[in-house]
């Protein structure tokens, strides 16, 4: 999150991801924040030694922090109080983005978390009920990006859960063909920007409970040349957006539409689906 001119009013807030396993220690980030500014995050340190450095950044604000945190941040002025809505996205979105691994840039905090609430609202409505994963979606994107996808509804087979957007129109009719043909290698080369689901690590699943009320992680990933690379934040967002768009399909519903917004802009996709 890009740090900007410190604000002098308001609720500074704090909260913790951990603990964060890793190849040697498992380790606690303490973030501390105000709607648009994020502090640098503290590690390394005990929670009362964390508290205490982000409360030089909250000075002047009224320091609130999650429950987890009160013992060691009272000594520090913070009090005990929920989540602020733009803190619980940030904290949702670093934990899924920390889930997912380094790979991802530090643009992509904020659309990870409209991907995870676009994932549980997909998960809810379950579309693969309805259409086969062969089958062709049309998806229109506008907003901070204008493109248009050939896409699919993943479930169908009861395995794996997603959506696939590819570049290429006629990508669906070709996979197929390929798939028939036992050409899968041929098949991994075509080019698409992907999300399916995975169970949600130990120290993001409160998180992701508390901010969307399932334990699932969203894994998005742009595939190209039979590899899978991590996405950009405009993978991210087209991705999300596409969830919600999804999730309105129903079999007497053919068109919807649906949108995110992660702070610089929005992003809305139109699908038009196959008849049931």
């Amino acid at each position: 999150m890009q740090s900007v001119e410190r604000p002098s009013k308001g609720v500074f807030y704090a909260f913790k991801i951990g603990p964060v396993p890793t190849d040697e220690e498992p380790f606690d980030l303490y973030v501390g924040m105000r709607e648009g500014w994020m502090a640098p995050p503290v590690s390394g340190v005990t929670a009362s030694q964390a508290m205490r450095e982000l409360a030089k950044h909250g000075e002047g604000h009224e320091l609130r922090c999650e429950r987890r945190l009160a013992k060691a941040g009272k000594r520090h002025g913070f009090e005990p109080a929920a989540a602020p809505e733009w803190a619980a996205t940030v904290r949702c979105g670093l934990s899924v983005c920390m889930a997912l691994g380094s790979s991802l840039g530090s643009d992509c905090m904020l659309p990870a978390g409209e991907l995870a609430r676009a994932s549980a609202t997909f998960l809810a409505a379950a579309p693969w009920q309805y259409w086969h994963a062969d089958l062709p979606m049309k998806f229109e994107v506008s907003g901070l990006f204008e493109r248009t996808f050939e896409g699919c509804i993943m479930g169908s087979g009861g395995r794996e859960y997603g959506i696939a957007l590819y570049e290429e129109q006629g990508a669906m009719e070709k996979l197929v063909r390929l798939h028939r043909a036992g050409q899968q290698k041929q098949a991994a080369q075509m080019k698409c920007v992907v999300v399916t689901f995975d169970p949600a690590p130990d120290f993001a699943r409160d998180v992701l409970v508390e901010a969307i009320g399932v334990p699932v992680l969203p894994v998005p990933a742009r595939v190209e040349r039979g590899r899978m690379d991590p996405p950009m934040a405009a993978d991210i967002l087209v991705l999300a957006a596409a969830l919600v768009a999804a999730s309105g399909l129903t079999p007497s519903t053919q068109i919807s539409i649906g949108g995110v917004s992660d702070g610089r802009g929005s992003v809305t996709a139109k699908v038009t689906a196959p008849r049931a």
